[in-house]
């Protein structure tokens, strides 16, 4: 059997062939880390506290996945319900991934004051939805007090006309939320100045459809004298008009905020007591937080969304409006 030696030249070209696979397999490396990197900075997660349960947020959130992929993002959504340790504990796990922004609902804006600090220290863009916060580099403003006093106003001109100026509601909230607050803080405001006889006689968490019909027949039962139902989410409203002996009642106002679908057409027929909704665009919400997101990320564009509200009530040009958006 013969022995072969390698030569100079064959040791030459088997250790280039060996450099060129070690620096193959380190590119690879290089790549798939900088894939990684390239990835999170085109990642804008979202905190909604509640919006898997909310028609009209789910809304907001199919149209904001929509413009996400549009500008070359992926959305990273999370519900953290009402539970605001677990909203604190998950956006704290998106800040070591340096995500190119969050945008945070606030559950209770001082507790997340020291995360946006934390997030923004990191690189990380901070929008706030629906409240501010010092640390924040842009905001979706949802004017939510504002919002509560359109539909207080319509509820007053509603109650001025056709009962006197008397009347007593109930209003469907949500304690936990601020923007929540805000918006039943507007709704009151606007009874107290347009219509001040006007009483509010109760105050019950309801957001859902399922709890405006438990809530509402409750409140019936033990408000029988009940004129009124003012909602923070047309949901609610849309219960509280199925918990009613008569639905056409011409004694009662129900009203609600944000204008889903269904409800814009229920008023629009103009057969119930439901009788009107402050809308937003939902859909233009939805694309704005995510232009505000990605502007902020990239340095370019403006970083607050400002939104109003339509006073959509039958026969109204705002709510032919208002319908038009869901077209």
């Amino acid at each position: 059997m013969s022995h072969r030696t390698s030569t100079p030249s064959t040791v030459n070209r088997l250790g280039a062939v060996l450099v060129a696979v070690l620096v193959l397999a380190l590119s690879a490396c290089g790549g798939a880390a900088s894939s990684g990197g390239e990835s999170a900075q085109r990642t804008i997660a979202i905190s909604f506290p509640n919006y898997a349960r909310t028609p009209a947020l789910q809304v907001e959130m199919e149209a904001a996945e929509e413009r996400a992929a549009a500008r070359g993002y992926r959305l990273v959504l999370d519900d953290p319900g009402s539970d605001l340790d677990k909203q604190v504990s998950t956006i704290q796990t998106w800040i070591p991934q340096r995500y190119a922004a969050i945008i945070a609902v606030a559950l209770d804006a001082k507790a997340l004051e020291g995360v946006a600090k934390q997030a923004t220290a990191a690189g990380v863009k901070w929008i706030t939805y629906g409240s501010a916060l010092q640390n924040q580099t842009g905001e979706v403003d949802m004017q939510q007090q504002a919002g509560g006093r359109v539909l207080g106003e319509m509820a007053a001109t509603w109650f001025n006309e056709q009962r006197g100026g008397t009347g007593k509601v109930a209003i469907f909230g949500y304690d936990e939320g601020e923007w929540a607050r805000a918006r039943v803080e507007g709704i009151e405001a606007a009874l107290r100045e347009k219509a001040p006889r006007v009483e509010v006689v109760a105050r019950q968490n309801a957001l859902s459809e399922t709890e405006g019909v438990d809530a509402a027949a409750n409140l019936l039962q033990a408000h029988p004298d009940l004129n009124g139902f003012l909602a923070v989410e047309d949901s609610a409203t849309f219960g509280a008009l199925k918990a009613l002996p008569d639905p056409k009642s011409p004694d009662m106002f129900l009203g609600g905020m944000d204008g889903t679908k269904e409800s814009l057409e229920t008023i629009a027929a103009g057969d119930t007591a439901y009788r009107a909704s402050a809308a937003l665009d939902l859909v233009a919400i939805g694309a704005g937080m995510v232009d505000v997101a990605a502007n902020a990320a990239e340095g370019t564009g403006p970083t607050t969304y400002s939104v109003s509200y339509l006073p959509a009530t039958a026969g109204s040009p705002e709510l032919e409006q208002a319908l038009a958006r869901w077209a």
